[in-house]
């Protein structure tokens, strides 16, 4: 239970936060070697890595309470 929890806001995160970071960066208009290139892709890392932590939080608690550890 604990594990889906962490694991359902993922979805929504990506969809509302990360998703819009995606959508400039595909922006046929931004330049490769700019500034704001550089602005997204270090904003949009380290989106992904609070997405990619809260999966693994999630795998975590999932693996504990398999091996019964919780």
């Amino acid at each position: 239970m604990v594990a889906g929890l962490l694991l359902g806001p993922v979805i929504p995160f990506t969809l509302v936060v990360v998703f819009p970071t995606n959508t400039q960066l595909l922006d046929p208009s931004l330049k490769p070697g700019s500034a704001r290139t550089a602005a997204l892709l270090t904003r949009w890392g380290r989106l992904h890595a609070v997405r990619s932590g809260v999966a693994v939080m999630a795998l975590v608690v999932l693996l504990l309470h398999l091996g019964g550890m919780l």
